[in-house]
Formats: structure tokens, C-alpha cells, sequence
């Protein structure tokens, strides 16, 4: 609690992460900035009442890190926010009623996507592969059952490049949201649930298609169960090291495309240059967003 109330003290008010903050930008509103939301963490800390505006406040937060990189005084911003959700949760503040509707998603059915169990693999473009490798091709929640193209050809593509993998027929979610909202009681027995299972499997190495689920597995998982013995790999950071040295492989297509980076991907695990790369292989002309 001291090193969160020491860092959330440590603001000057100089409003610099306001300015890049989407919740402040959609808002106009100060108590939806990042420099409240440290004001609405002392508070908390210190024992006061917070009213349910600024519990509202700090559930608005994204983490999205944008404030955290711009900070003069170096303040980890989105994981106080974190840490004062799980504090909320400790008190019966939190989460928010919306939030809870996906967190039982998650127990009864093993997703947060509100997807059925039995279509999760509908994606996959040939029957079960029965074999054992001790990497894990890890799909998340997203790929499974809402952008079921990325599943298929993040499939094909480690198939296409000679990656000797395994997918699981009974994947569950990460529990990102038992983290993000500070269902930190829930999500250790969660992480726990899905350790064990990769265990049982002998899964050594972890390729995930999803930032989010990297984030979890890389630093949340760690934190709360105190480690993480398994390597996670962004199928971003796979490709281009399997196609760093022979990028002539790949098909040239005549196009003008930007890239969105990914908050997790780009500031959290610090991968931006490599899916470029894999785009100018390919003939993309990249075109930077302002």
C-alpha cells in the first residue's frame, strides 16, 4: 500500500498525461483524468469515502499506458489504477455491475466473450491435430470466437513456417478482466486453473495472438501466483524471427496500409518495429497515422 500511496503522492499536477488521456478526451471532464484518478487512489488509501463518480472514474480508465509514458515523474499510472480497482473490490465498491456479467462469462463458460465452448474451434480449417509439442499455440478469447480469420491464419502461417505446435481443444481465457478489474481474489484461482492444465500438457513455450493475453500470462500471472515458468511469445515476434533472415518468402502485394499499434503490444511489451518489418516484406508501403 505504501509503495501505491508513494507513487500516486509523487504527481505535480503539471496535467501533461491529461492531455493524452481518451477517457479525459471523450469526456471534457477532469475527474475522468489520469491526475484525478491518483487523487481518487490517495483517498482511498488513506481510509477516506470516494463517491460513485470516481469509482466510476477509475473503471473508466483504458491502462492503455499512454499516461505512464509521458509522466515527468516517471508514475506507473494504469497499475495504480489497477491496484485501487482491487482495493475497491476488498471494500464491496467494485466491480461495476456491467462487469461482473463477463466475469461469470468467464467461470460458467470459460470465456469473456459470451461464446459457446462447443464452437470455440469452429475456426480451425481441418480436424483436431491429436499432437503433443511443448508449444502452445494459445488463441485467447477474441481469435476463438469474434475474429475467427486471425485464429485461421495465425494457424496456417506457424503450419506454412515449420513450427512445431499444439493447440488445446479445451482453451480457457486468460482471465484478464479478473486482473483488470480487481477481482484479484478470483484471478488467482483462475491463473492457477490454467497453469495446471499447461502443465499437465507439457507446454514449455507460448505463442498468443492477443496482447492482452501475453500481459496476463507475462506479469499478471506472475505477480500473483510469484511466477510465470512458461515463455510467451506474440505470434508479432514469432514470424518476424522465423522470417528475419529469408524475408523474400513472402508473397509482395501492391498496397498502401497503416498499423495501428496495440497498447499492450507496443508500450507494455515494447513490440512496434517488428510487425512493421513484416509489412514492408510483404511490399506494404506503410503510412504512419498523425
Amino acid at each position: 500500500m505504501k509503495q501505491i500511496l508513494d507513487q500516486a503522492k509523487a504527481c505535480t499536477e503539471c496535467e501533461l498525461c491529461n492531455e493524452v488521456c481518451p477517457s479525459y478526451w471523450a469526456t471534457g471532464e477532469v475527474l475522468f483524468s489520469p491526475m484525478q484518478r491518483l487523487k481518487t487512489t490517495i483517498k482511498l488509501f488513506e481510509g477516506g469515502e470516494v463517491s460513485d463518480r470516481e469509482i466510476e472514474s477509475l473503471y473508466k480508465c483504458l491502462t492503455c499506458m499512454r499516461c505512464d509514458q509521458v509522466c515527468p515523474e516517471e508514475i506507473k499510472i494504469s497499475p495504480v489504477v489497477t491496484k485501487a480497482r482491487a482495493e475497491l473490490c476488498k471494500r464491496g465498491l467494485g466491480p461495476l455491475v456491467r462487469h461482473n456479467k463477463v466475469i461469470e462469462g468467464i467461470l460458467d463458460k470459460g470465456n469473456a466473450v459470451n461464446g459457446d465452448p462447443q464452437k470455440r474451434l469452429e475456426w480451425l480449417p481441418e480436424e483436431f491435430p491429436r499432437n503433443e509439442s511443448d508449444t502452445l499455440l494459445y488463441m485467447g478469447c477474441l481469435a476463438s470466437y469474434l475474429v475467427k480469420d486471425a485464429a485461421t491464419s495465425s494457424y496456417q502461417v506457424l503450419k506454412k513456417l515449420g513450427v512445431d505446435f499444439m493447440i488445446m481443444e479445451d482453451e480457457g481465457c486468460c482471465g484478464s478482466i479478473l486482473f483488470t478489474t480487481g477481482r484479484i481474489d478470483l484471478a488467482g484461482e483462475w491463473s492457477q486453473k490454467i497453469v495446471d492444465r499447461f502443465k499437465s500438457l507439457g507446454i514449455r513455450r507460448i505463442i498468443v495472438t492477443c496482447p492482452v493475453c501475453q500481459e496476463r500470462f507475462k506479469h499478471s500471472y506472475a505477480e500473483v501466483l510469484g511466477g510465470f515458468d512458461f515463455s510467451v511469445y506474440h505470434m508479432a515476434e514469432v514470424i518476424y524471427d522465423l522470417l528475419k533472415d529469408k524475408p523474400d518468402l513472402l508473397t509482395k502485394v501492391q498496397r498502401t496500409m497503416t498499423y495501428q499499434d496495440p497498447c499492450l503490444l507496443a508500450r507494455g511489451e515494447g513490440i512496434s518495429e517488428e510487425p512493421r518489418r513484416i509489412l514492408q516484406w510483404c511490399g506494404v508501403e506503410l503510412k504512419e497515422m498523425p
